[in-house]
C-alpha cells in the first residue's frame, strides 16, 4: 500500500482541512435557542444539547493526526468560535471556562470572535471555593471590557433558579444566611464596536444592557429580566441602528415598553420584529401592561418590515399596529388576543390596509356577544391572504362551539358578499383546545361542515389542518375522541383529493380511491 493511500487524511491540502473543520464546528443561533428551551422543562437534571456544542469542537479534531494538529493550532479562524455550557457550576468550573476563553482569544488573534455561552445556576450556590455567580459575572465583565472589540456575535443565556425548599426550612426553623447581591452584569454596545449579532437572555439580578448608536448591529435579541438603558438616541438625526434587520424584544415589566419604542424608532430598516410583552417563558401578558399608553409616543415608520410577531394584551397589540406604518408587512402573528366586537373592528381597520399573506392569531378570551358580521368584515378585508392560522385556545365546549360556528358561518358562501371572503386562501389551520371531557360529536359536525365549505370555495391547491387537543388539566385527550371521527368521516374523505388536502393532528385524511 502506498503512502498516499495509507495516510489520505494527513495528505489533504491544509486549506481543505481548514474548510472541513470549519464546517464541522460551525454553530447556529437556532441550535442555541434549543438549549435555552430545554433548560426550562428539564426534570432529570440533564440538558439536551446539540452535538455541535459538545462533540464537534476544535479539541475533538486535534487527535486525528499530527498534520491536522498543526493545521488547527496554526489557524486563527478555527479558534474564533467558542461555546461553553455550565450546568450548576462551582467556582472551579468558572475558572476553567475563563482559562479556556483566554486560549481561544489568544489563538484566534484578530479574527472576529463568536461566543456561545449558557449557564444554569442555583440562586444560593455557595461552595467551598466561593459563589459561582460572582465568579461568572466577574469573568464576563472582564472579557466584555478587555475583548469587547473582538466580538462579532454573542449568544449569552444565564438562568438562575431558586431551588430552596422554603416549606422544609420553615418546618424545622433552619437559619438562612442572607444572600449577597451578585456583582452587576453589565453589557454595553460601547465596548462591542465590531458586533453584528447580540443575543441576551439574562435571568440575573441587576443585569443590564446599555444600547448606544451602533452602525454594524444586524441582529438584536433582548429578553428575560435584562434592564435596558437607551443612551444617546437623537430621533431627529439619522438612524442609530441603520443595519439592524432582525429585532426580538421580550420584556417583563411595563417601564421598558417605552424604551423598546425608542429602539424601534432607531431601527427603521428592520425586516423581522418579535415583540413579547409577557413574563419569561409565559404567554400571559404582563399585569398592568394594558395601562401603558403608547398613543403619546411618536409614530413609527418601518417601511421594510415584513414579519411581525406580537405577544401582548389586545390594547398593546392594537396600539403597536396603529402607531406603526408597515406598508411591506406580509406576515403577522398576534397572541393572547382578546376577541370582542370592538377589538375585531379595530383589527379590521388596521389590517385592511396591509398586504398580508400570512396571519396567525392565538385567542385568549372571547366576548359572548361577538357577532358573525364583525368577524366576517375582518376576513373580507384580507383580500390577498394565503395562510390563516387560528389558535382557539383551551376553553370549555360551549366556547369552542361559539368560535367554530362563527368560523363556519363566516366562511359559508351563501351570500354574494361572503363568496369573496378570503378569496386567495390556500392554507387554513384551526387549533382547538378543550377544558372538559364533554362529547365532541357536535364539534365533529361543525368541523365536517367547515371542510365541506372549504371544498366548495377552494377547488384546488388547498390545505386544511385541524388540530384537536386538550388542556393539561384534562387526562383524556380530545384527539382520542375526535381523531377517529374525523379521519374516518366518509363525507370528509370524499372531499379529499390530490389538490385538496385535510390533516387531523398532522395525520392526512385518506380520500376514497377512484
Amino acid at each position: 500500500m502506498s503512502k498516499s493511500t495509507a495516510q489520505p487524511v494527513a495528505l489533504m491540502m491544509p486549506d481543505i482541512v481548514t474548510r472541513i473543520i470549519e464546517f464541522a464546528i460551525a454553530k447556529r443561533g437556532e441550535e442555541w435557542r434549543v438549549i435555552d428551551l430545554t433548560s426550562v422543562w428539564e426534570d432529570d437534571g440533564m440538558l439536551s444539547v446539540p452535538a455541535s456544542f459538545t462533540t464537534n469542537t476544535q479539541l475533538s479534531f486535534l487527535t486525528v493526526c499530527k498534520a491536522w494538529y498543526e493545521i488547527i493550532m496554526s489557524t486563527p479562524l478555527l479558534w474564533a468560535t467558542c461555546s461553553a455550557i455550565l450546568h450548576w457550576p462551582q467556582c472551579s468550573d468558572v475558572v476553567g471556562t475563563s482559562s479556556m476563553l483566554n486560549t481561544y482569544f489568544r489563538r484566534s488573534k484578530v479574527v472576529p470572535f463568536t461566543l456561545f455561552f449558557f449557564a444554569s445556576m442555583e440562586e444560593e450556590t455557595f461552595g467551598d471555593d466561593g459563589d459561582p455567580i460572582y465568579a461568572l459575572n466577574d469573568m464576563l465583565h472582564r472579557i466584555f471590557t478587555q475583548q469587547g472589540h473582538r466580538f462579532e456575535a454573542i449568544y449569552l443565556t444565564i438562568i438562575v433558579t431558586d431551588t430552596t425548599n422554603h416549606d422544609f426550612e420553615f418546618e424545622f426553623n433552619f437559619p438562612r444566611h442572607p444572600t449577597p447581591t451578585p456583582t452587576p452584569l453589565e453589557v454595553s454596545l460601547k465596548d462591542l464596536t465590531r458586533l453584528k449579532s447580540l443575543n441576551l437572555d439574562l435571568d440575573v439580578p441587576n443585569s443590564s444592557v446599555e444600547l448606544v448608536p451602533h452602525r454594524r448591529l444586524e441582529f438584536l435579541h433582548l429578553s428575560a429580566g435584562t434592564s435596558v438603558s437607551v443612551q444617546g438616541f437623537d430621533h431627529t438625526a439619522v438612524a442609530q441602528f441603520p443595519n439592524l434587520r432582525n429585532l426580538r424584544m421580550c420584556i417583563q415589566n411595563t417601564k421598558t415598553i417605552l424604551d423598546d419604542w425608542k429602539i424601534l424608532q432607531a431601527s427603521p430598516n428592520i425586516e423581522f420584529l418579535h415583540f413579547r410583552c409577557v413574563p419569561r417563558h409565559s404567554f400571559i401578558p404582563i399585569p398592568g401592561s394594558e395601562s401603558q399608553d403608547l398613543s403619546t409616543m411618536p409614530p413609527l415608520s418601518l417601511p421594510r418590515l415584513r414579519h411581525l410577531d406580537i405577544i401582548a394584551n389586545s390594547k398593546t397589540t392594537l396600539d403597536v399596529l396603529s402607531r406603526a406604518s408597515t406598508p411591506s408587512l406580509t406576515s403577522l402573528i398576534i397572541s393572547s388576543f382578546e376577541l370582542s366586537n370592538y377589538s375585531v373592528k379595530e383589527l379590521t381597520t388596521l389590517l385592511g390596509r396591509l398586504p398580508l399573506k400570512s396571519f396567525k392569531v392565538s385567542i385568549k378570551t372571547t366576548e359572548d356577544t361577538l357577532c358573525k358580521a364583525t368577524v366576517g368584515a375582518l376576513f373580507h378585508a384580507l383580500l390577498v391572504l394565503r395562510n390563516l392560522e387560528l389558535d382557539l385556545g383551551s376553553r370549555n365546549e360551549n366556547q369552542v362551539m361559539q368560535l367554530l360556528e362563527l368560523l363556519r358561518d363566516t366562511l359559508h358562501p351563501d351570500e354574494k358578499k361572503e363568496a369573496h371572503t378570503l378569496p386567495n386562501l390556500r392554507v387554513l389551520s384551526v387549533d382547538i383546545g378543550f377544558y372538559d371531557k364533554a362529547d365532541k360529536a357536535e364539534a365533529h359536525d361543525v368541523l365536517r361542515n367547515i371542510v365541506s365549505i372549504c371544498r366548495q370555495k377552494y377547488l384546488s391547491g388547498f390545505l386544511l389542518k385541524l388540530i384537536a387537543r386538550s388542556s393539561l388539566i384534562v387526562r383524556e385527550p380530545a384527539q382520542v375522541e375526535l381523531m377517529p371521527l374525523l379521519l374516518n368521516d366518509a363525507h370528509i374523505r370524499r372531499c379529499v383529493s390530490d389538490t385538496f388536502i385535510v390533516s387531523i393532528n398532522g395525520v392526512p385524511v385518506e380520500g376514497f380511491s377512484a
